[in-house]
């Protein structure tokens, strides 16, 4: 049972470097016309770009914002499901390129430390659940997440251990690991190409980035004494790049399901629709979230619009339907019209215990998260 629930939408991975929606197509562009992606990066783009193109023909009957990359992967995928779509490209190259693209430009923007320090603020966040969880009792915490990448992986296998995706039926509340719930799919999830719930496996991505991205050593070169001491700069940031090597790890990754039966992109849902495709391969992640959900003291949403996911709405709705232990619902967002919107959604009972906060996340992180935990006496 999770007292503490926290929920990242896509403004907590912006002080990563990884695009909004809102600004993910430009973001795109610029990756492309700076010569920053591979052939294959291209090629994808490329078959996006006339995608876009053959799109535009819809506007004259309807308005469609095509210039925000959400749409067009929930119109590839709509027309995937029915089997429409304009132009001649086949809409199965077109389902892996708009996958291609979404992969590559949130690894290429999205930051990661070698070393964790005070600017990294997802491992902030882990040191707080670390402390909650030691000082509390085991899984008295969890996190939803709407973000594929794999930053907060890391940082919370970095210093909790183990992650439970609540994938499967057994990974409930007494399967240990914390409970990290990715309800759109996250980039270390390889799946089987037939498309079933079995058929989902998650990589590690704390092993992954030890084995494919060990920390470069710090080294200190002495010439002659006419020369003085010169210190080798080291990087501390790099690129996890997970997602698009999803089918090529060594293969012992895929506890032995064989290579050649993983698919070459990784498990990633559309915001936006119904989801029905996905029903059966997520469903376990979206019930235990509601569980989470019902049964939580205190909720605290972070970057998270609530804007056009009608899915998460009634998510939250239903999860709420029994909830009667809550003691505070907590919006935590830069802009004052995403803090309006959960303000309209929410009934009576929860405006009694709404609290609000106009901010970044990274800002909360480090000003207020131990603080708000102090204050509620789940730590000391």
């Amino acid at each position: 049972m999770s007292e503490v629930v926290f929920i990242l939408g896509a403004g907590a991975s912006a002080h990563t470097g990884a695009p909004v929606m809102e600004e993910f197509y430009n973001k795109v562009c610029d990756l492309y016309e700076d010569g920053l992606t591979s052939k294959e990066d291209n090629e994808a783009f490329e078959l996006i770009m006339q995608a876009k193109e053959d799109l535009e023909r819809i506007l004259v009957k309807v308005n469609l914002h095509l210039n925000n990359l959400e749409t067009i992967f929930s119109l590839i995928e709509m027309g995937k499901l029915i089997d429409i779509f304009p132009g001649h490209i086949s809409i199965d190259k077109l389902h892996e390129a708009i996958q291609r693209v979404i992969v590559r430009t949130i690894e290429l923007k999205t930051n990661c430390y070698y070393k964790p320090n005070s600017a990294d603020v997802y491992n902030l966040l882990a040191w707080e659940i670390k402390f909650l969880e030691e000082q509390r009792k085991p899984s008295c915490s969890s996190i939803l997440t709407f973000n594929y990448d794999v930053a907060i992986d890391l940082a919370l296998e970095r210093l909790i251990g183990g992650i439970n995706y609540c994938l499967h039926e057994k990974q409930g509340s007494s399967a240990g690991g914390f409970k990290l719930l990715k309800l759109h799919g996250s980039f270390n999830w390889a799946k089987h190409k037939k498309n079933d719930q079995g058929g989902v496996i998650p990589i590690s991505t704390k092993r992954f980035v030890n084995e494919y991205y060990p920390p470069p050593q710090e080294k200190t070169f002495i010439t002659t004494r006419d020369i003085p001491i010169q210190k080798q700069t080291v990087k501390t940031t790099f690129q996890i790049d997970i997602g698009s090597r999803i089918d090529k790890l060594n293969p012992d990754f895929y506890s032995g399901c064989e290579v050649s039966l993983i698919d070459n992109s990784p498990l990633i849902v559309p915001p936006t629709w119904s989801k029905t495709e996905y029903h059966t391969i997520l469903r376990n992640v979206w019930a235990q979230a509601a569980k989470e959900i019902s049964e939580a003291k205190y909720i605290i949403i972070i970057g998270y619009s609530f804007k056009d996911d009608l899915f998460f709405q009634y998510l939250l709705a239903l999860g709420m339907l029994n909830i009667h232990r809550i003691k505070s619902f907590w919006v935590i967002d830069k802009e004052p019209e995403t803090i309006e919107r959960y303000k309209k959604f929410i009934g009576s009972p929860i405006k009694d215990i709404f609290r609000e906060s106009p901010q970044q996340f990274d800002r909360f992180v480090v000003e207020h998260i131990h603080q708000f935990l102090q204050l509620n006496k789940l730590i000391k």
